[in-house]
């Protein structure tokens, strides 16, 4: 007898067999749902090796060996904008598989957010406004090339969506509240300690909470005086302050915000957040619309409530819709105000993951109207309305799909560079100033415990001076045994050194140009001590 023979009579039987048969089948939902985070993980990782390391990954990299040795001489929390928790991370992965594995990770906790960022639409919007999250979350052109790029927003990122989840979570589990608060807590900490900047998402992330409970028909008043609350902000004090107190001078010094500035016009600003996530903006406020539309129906007071009582209500209404949605821009409103477009791409994602769920839930929205669209002209409507979504989704996955291309190949490759400074004996304590000082290191392999760091433009030390004094004085005495400039990282030297290497002696012995992305050429020029005129005399002179 087979082990799955039911009896013919058994009622019970055959329900139960036809229950599990059901559940093996997998419905259409999952099966898309497969299908699409297969479609994220491929546009992550099949061409993840597409260009050498960005400085920044450099920095993370070289400085998460140090870490795992125990050298904190860099005194990075100074200057980083996190703390030791992903360059430690990102180190080990290194160990692991070098270039690909470090992006390899970024991918994973890219794919990390993805997972969460459905998880919390289904939970709010349902499983079909969930997908449509997925869809615009996994396949944003900054979102893509975050979960390419290794640096620790794409740590942070994720644990933010971690955190939104598990809130959501709270909110809609009154039995488990108090454990969802402190995980969310939890993981809101950590998503800050990898990246100080996720702290502007936090009025979002705590206001999504207050909107929950006040849709349960829950005064704000009742809200704060429950004090439930308290077990979010418990972990976030207790973590947060603890390495406050550790690392104040360093955090002082950071929030000067002195190495994280690129000045532009406001305008650029705007037109970034356009250019970089502007579909899903439009599509978010339009989901945010129909969901303040029907709280208003939902909670706003009825007959016998006072003409008074009803005008109070509009203008706390109008208060806390103003207020959350100015909240889920924090990042973009940042940028805007101190026109600080540094990173601004990267923080375009962090709001994503709150818009997301929103974009999602206004899709199957527009879905569901056009599929009851009836009376005159109701199949031209019907056509029109698909036409928009269709074109849109065209636009959205050609637009991502450029944004992707243009971002991988934004800044020089070093390969060539880096196989002529293999020529060279040079060594981990070779006094070297080179733009973009840190991707030579990291493929020289000059990382890790005891060494002595290369300069950049950015920081350079010489005989008791710093900076441009320093600069001036080591090529005017000829010390530095390999000078490397380019157009990309700091260009703004090149006019000032050129000068000073011809007078010094130096000679250029390498260059190579390429062509980027944004259309300009970028060259990359090596010099080094001349065998003859001032720099070698006074080489030979000692």
């Amino acid at each position: 007898m087979h082990s799955n023979y039911v009896p013919e009579h058994s009622v019970d039987g055959l329900l139960t067999y036809a229950n599990v048969r059901q559940q093996a089948r997998l419905k259409p939902e999952r099966i898309l749902l497969i299908a699409l985070l297969l479609l994220t993980l491929a546009l992550r990782v099949t061409h993840i090796n597409y260009n050498t390391l960005f400085v920044d990954e450099a920095i993370y990299a070289t400085l998460g060996h140090e870490v795992m040795n125990e050298n904190f001489s860099q005194n990075a929390p100074s200057w980083m904008f996190g703390s030791y928790l992903y360059p430690y991370i990102v180190g080990v992965a290194d160990e692991l598989g070098g270039v690909v594995a470090i992006r390899l990770l970024s991918a994973l906790l890219s794919m990390m957010a993805v997972v969460f960022v459905y998880l919390t639409a289904k939970s709010i919007f349902g499983e079909m406004a969930a997908l449509a999250a997925v869809l615009i979350f996994g396949l944003t052109g900054p979102s893509i090339s975050l979960g390419q790029q290794a640096v620790i927003d794409a740590l942070s990122m994720p644990l933010l969506a971690m955190a939104l989840y598990l809130i959501i979570t709270a909110a809609l589990t009154p039995d488990r509240e108090r454990q969802y608060l402190v995980a969310a807590g939890i993981a809101f900490t950590l998503s800050f300690l990898a990246k100080y900047i996720s702290v502007l998402l936090l009025p979002a992330l705590f206001g999504v909470w207050v909107v929950l409970h006040i849709f349960d028909g829950k005064s704000l008043w009742k809200i704060f005086t429950g004090f439930k609350w308290i077990w979010f902000v418990l972990p976030v004090a207790l973590i947060a302050g603890i390495y406050g107190a550790v690392f104040s001078a360093e955090l002082r010094e950071v929030f000067k915000a002195e190495n994280a500035t690129q000045i532009a016009t406001r305008l650029d600003v705007v037109n970034t957040v356009v250019q970089e996530i502007g579909i899903g903006v439009v599509l978010a406020l339009l989901g945010l619309a129909l969901v303040l539309v029907e709280a208003y129906r939902a909670i706003r007071p009825v007959a016998p409530a006072t003409r008074r009582a009803q005008i109070r209500f509009r203008i706390q209404f109008v208060l806390i819709a103003l207020g959350m949605t100015g909240a889920l821009f924090s990042m973009q409103l940042y940028h805007f105000a101190t026109a600080n477009i540094r990173s601004l791409w990267k923080h375009d994602v962090f709001t994503l993951v709150f818009l997301a769920p929103l974009a999602g839930y206004a899709i199957v929205r527009l879905i569901r109207y056009a599929q009851t669209v009836s009376g005159s002209n109701a199949r031209e409507r019907r056509m029109f309305i698909a036409a928009v979504l269709f074109t849109t989704s065209v636009l959205f996955v050609n637009n991502a799909q450029n944004m992707n291309w243009s971002y991988q190949y934004s800044w020089p490759n070093a390969s060539r560079t880096v196989r002529f400074l293999k020529t060279l004996d040079l060594s981990r304590d070779s006094f070297v100033m080179a733009a973009g000082s840190t991707v030579y290191e990291y493929y020289l392999q000059l990382r890790g415990d005891n060494r002595t760091l290369w300069f950049s433009m950015w920081f350079m030390e010489y005989q008791g001076t710093f900076g441009e004094q320093a600069i001036r004085s080591a090529v005017g005495n000829c010390a530095l045994e390999v000078v490397i400039l380019d157009d990309y990282y700091s260009p703004e030297w090149n006019p000032v050194l050129i000068p000073l290497l011809d007078q010094a002696g130096y000679q250029m012995v390498f260059s190579d140009l390429q062509v980027l992305s944004f259309g300009d050429p970028i060259g990359t020029r090596v010099f080094l001590p001349g065998d003859w005129g001032a720099c070698g005399s006074r080489v030979e002179n000692g």
